[in-house]
């Protein structure tokens, strides 16, 4: 285990290495040890077996933490990649609807909200985004590349042209990086096909 030590000359030395019976000394030293949280060392470890005595002694969050630890990774295992179906979200958002939100919401200042956000944010606006990535393979038009941090770019300008806002056809996949480099070179404004087409070329 390296780590920060003395050397044979007393001074202090980065990547020193302790001997087997200075681990076990060290190890020794720190059972029945508690972290400033007040649980104990031995306990937090992950995967440590815990004596039926100490159970009673230590908190129940630290005893979930440690019995349920190999169960914790096998879900997080099972869960991965895995996404909520479309169907589902939408019916989690119908149900919220109006609950911890508009004045009832901890962040409420009044309804300053434009409504140029209110759209961006809305249902529609995710869907058409999903639905243009879907279509492009979640692949970057401009490097085809896939995946990564992807946005849907509206190809006639979002404020200028709100009856194509939903239209699948009006959009196209850039990753995040030439999305900005986009609006770098043509602005926010009066953006259209033949720049898009200069763009990708």
């Amino acid at each position: 285990m390296a780590g920060i030590g003395r050397d044979k000359h007393g001074r202090f030395s980065i990547g020193f290495k302790h001997t087997d019976a200075s681990r076990k000394k060290m190890s020794k030293t720190r059972i029945g040890r508690k972290h400033w949280w007040g649980e104990k060392i031995s306990l937090s470890r992950t995967g440590h077996e815990v004596k039926s005595e100490t159970k009673e002694k230590i908190g129940k969050s630290a005893l979930k933490r440690c019995e349920n630890s190999e169960y914790i990774k096998k879900l997080s295992k099972a869960h991965l990649g895995y996404k909520m179906p479309l169907e589902q979200r939408i019916h989690i958002s119908k149900a919220l609807l109006g609950k911890n939100k508009g004045e009832n919401g901890s962040n409420w200042q009044g309804g300053i909200t434009s409504e140029n956000m209110k759209v961006r944010n809305s249902m529609e606006i995710k869907l058409w985004r999903k639905a243009v990535f879907e279509r492009d393979a979640y692949t970057c038009q401009k490097t085809g590349l896939k995946g990564g941090k992807l946005h849907a770019h509206h190809i006639k300008n979002f404020s200028e042209f709100p009856e194509l806002r939903t239209s699948i056809n009006n959009g196209i996949t850039l990753s995040k990086k030439y999305h900005i480099k986009f609006h770098k070179k043509y602005g926010k404004k009066n953006n259209n096909l033949e720049q898009i087409n200069e763009f990708l070329s």
